[in-house]
């Protein structure tokens, strides 16, 4: 019997990639919203063009959640923001974001499916000395806003990599997104640029020995196995993409011994910070295991689906 289940996506920037082509591979249909799909998934749904588009999808249409970024969604610790009431679930890639949501108060339902965003690798030790090194500054909202704050973290950790630098002589690419103006940062003669795409690649992370970055690209890193930094960690998570929407997570103390990486490079001696890095670490490899976790299940995933499919369709 042919399976009629149909779907509509709205995909950001690759990251549902992977949900897509394992409904498409159970031998799901795609279509548009305005076809009254089965099940509909959104990688958001606080934000006004979302939740306008899921008002419009019909009452029979199931609506589920999977990641805008690598790291929990935590827009619904964000002033008044919360789940729409027609989302039906949403899917996450670890225990880890289970957890900060159900600590954020969140009472949809969350499923763990697996890591979707790349391929994931073993951590490779840097037994060499270190020589190459890719920094990813936070980069700015398409609207090419940027948070001083955010601006003032990648200066810092700058300045900290060229004086690393100065002593040990490594090789450091920056890898941006949009303008490095937009970072807060300018050329300098001795450090390569690479202008990126928010597609997901992890060129420049593969061909370096160690990468200090933040959400999702530094997820991706911690992912492919590289030593990894992370940036002023201390600094509670913030969102928005101009002066006038712009703020910090509410209640950053409930969930950050869940989400704080434990390296940081905007603290202490930042060469020997590094060199820690590269060595197999206890508290590293317990954090990758709470926010990476397994590989997506395609399988796992389209079961959840069925599921509650099958519960909507014995409601009608």
């Amino acid at each position: 019997m042919t399976d009629k289940t149909t779907f509509f996506i709205r995909d950001h920037q690759e990251k549902g990639q992977a949900y897509e082509q394992a409904m498409r591979n159970a031998g799901w249909k795609p279509a548009d919203y305005t076809q009254n799909p089965t099940v509909a998934l959104f990688d958001s749904d606080v934000t006004k063009w979302r939740i306008d588009r899921i008002n419009k999808m019909p009452e029979s249409c199931l609506i589920f959640l999977f990641g805008h970024t690598a790291r929990p969604p935590l827009w619904y610790d964000f002033r008044e923001c919360h789940p729409h009431p027609k989302t039906t679930a949403i899917f996450v890639p670890s225990i880890g974001h289970k957890q900060v949501l159900d600590r954020i108060g969140v009472t949809k339902p969350v499923h763990i499916v697996g890591w979707s965003f790349c391929d994931q690798r073993e951590f490779a030790p840097v037994s060499k000395i270190i020589r190459k090194v890719t920094f990813a500054p936070i980069h700015a909202n398409t609207n090419g806003w940027n948070a001083p704050v955010n601006q003032e973290i990648n200066h810092k950790i700058m300045d900290r990599l060229l004086e690393a630098q100065k002593a040990h002589s490594f090789d450091i690419t920056v890898r941006y997104l949009r303008s490095l103006d937009s970072c807060g940062l300018h050329r300098i003669s001795n450090v390569k640029y690479v202008l990126g795409l928010p597609d997901q690649s992890f060129k420049e992370i593969d061909t370096a020995d160690l990468v200090i970055g933040t959400e999702t690209y530094a997820y991706l890193a911690i992912a492919r196995g590289k030593p990894t930094l992370m940036m002023a960690e201390n600094v509670p998570p913030r969102i928005g993409n101009s002066q006038d929407n712009f703020d910090y997570v509410k209640s950053w103390d409930k969930y950050r011994d869940i989400m704080e990486y434990p390296l940081d490079s905007a603290v202490g001696n930042l060469w020997d910070t590094m060199q820690s890095a590269c060595k197999p670490r206890e508290d590293v490899s317990s954090w990758r295991e709470r926010m990476i976790g397994d590989p997506f299940s395609p399988t796992n995933f389209i079961k959840i689906v069925k599921q509650y499919i099958d519960v909507n369709a014995n409601m009608v």
